[in-house]
């Protein structure tokens, strides 16, 4: 592990996050060399150097779709929302599409389900370009590196992941990208355990999966995903609520507070899908280090980092302290804390992975 790759990783964790569609407005601002990029369910994040800094942009990763009329198309260009045209229907991409759906009382659709492309969104593959393009450019220097974020799936996913994956790949180096992966639950670890030598547990709470990484010295020793995250939480409560899954999302992101009961039943619902959640992540995290027969010997206590924005209701963090109290690990743990900033831990893990060369993960994905 070279000391220039450990300070590179620092620099990227403590540099100030500039959200560039706040303060630029323009893709073409947003920095220049190596990029980072999340392909999340819910959100689709970049990011890249931009002096000191790290400058991001994001576009949720959804679409609506309404018919075409000329009148609909100037209003949705006046008012700067993102659509394509596809023969009778303007798609709108990105934020905007939550914010119709809303207005149309409609579910907006998404391009990923679990992590991964949803099989039953035709366009999703698209979708998910079209988002792209609005967020990046081709590459000033062909052959300037790229990485993006893929989750660990459960076993029996691999082919899914293997053509997510390829489909990525294959946008990216059509633009002339050089182009390298990383998990997700890797990627919070390069983002916030470089003082420890890599050493520790990440765990991104995203939209479509909580992706699991325990890594020792850097070295990769358990990664894996549960399909229980944010999606699951707004389906699972939008069923017993009668409600829509859009309408339990915007209340989850701006009224839950886990320091307070819940003050009805729709937060209610939210307190105990939470909890199944966090208690199927750290399930699945201790049968997953009962049954590898590759676990080293740790003396020094590890950290657990939590990121992603699934956990970033207040009192997160406290939530799921009291739940992991239940649990003991073969590994001693230090304690539990939220990323730096849990909602680009993911991009900033893959931004420092595609500014190297060579790094111990390149292998590893």
């Amino acid at each position: 592990m070279s000391e220039e790759f450990i300070e590179a990783a620092q620099d990227v964790s403590k540099a100030k996050i500039v959200d560039s569609d706040a303060e630029q407005g323009d893709k073409a601002q947003v920095g220049e060399g190596p990029l980072g990029v999340d392909v999340g369910t819910c959100r689709i994040v970049i990011s890249r150097k931009k002096g000191r800094a790290v400058a991001t942009r994001s576009q949720l990763n959804a679409f609506f779709s309404v018919p075409y009329f000329k009148f609909t198309q100037d209003i949705l260009e006046k008012n700067q929302v993102k659509y394509f045209v596809d023969g009778n229907s303007l798609v709108i991409i990105g934020d905007g599409a939550e914010k119709l759906s809303v207005i149309f009382n409609a579910e907006i659709r998404r391009p990923m389900q679990e992590g991964l492309l949803n099989a039953l969104e035709i366009e999703g593959q698209k979708v998910i370009q079209k988002i792209l393009e609005n967020l990046i450019e081709r590459p000033e220097t062909l052959g300037e590196s790229v990485c993006i974020s893929v989750p660990a799936v459960p076993a029996g996913w691999e082919a899914r992941l293997l053509y997510h994956e390829a489909i990525l790949k294959n946008y990216f180096m059509s633009l002339g990208y050089r182009v390298k992966s990383i998990t997700e639950g890797l990627a919070v670890i390069l983002t916030e355990l470089a003082e420890n030598y890599f050493s520790g547990i990440g765990i991104s709470f995203g939209g479509g999966m909580c992706n699991v990484c325990f890594s020792y010295l850097s070295m990769p020793v358990l990664t894996f995903s549960v399909p229980k995250a944010g999606d699951y939480i707004d389906r699972s409560v939008a069923s017993v609520m009668n409600m829509l899954p859009t309408e339990v999302k915007l209340i989850k992101e701006n009224e839950l507070d886990f320091t307070i009961g819940p003050r009805n039943r729709v937060q209610n619902a939210l307190h105990i899908f939470y909890d199944e959640m966090i208690y199927s992540v750290l399930t699945a995290l201790s049968k997953e280090f009962s049954r590898s027969a590759k676990i080293p010997q740790v003396h020094e206590p590890i950290p657990i980092v939590l990121a992603g924005g699934t956990a970033m209701p207040k009192g997160f963090l406290s939530r799921f302290e009291k739940i992991l109290a239940e649990f003991s690990f073969p590994v001693p743990v230090s304690g539990v804390r939220l990323a730096s900033d849990p909602l680009t831990a993911t991009v900033r893990g893959a931004l420092i992975a595609a500014m190297s060369e060579e790094t111990p993960f390149d292998a590893i994905t």
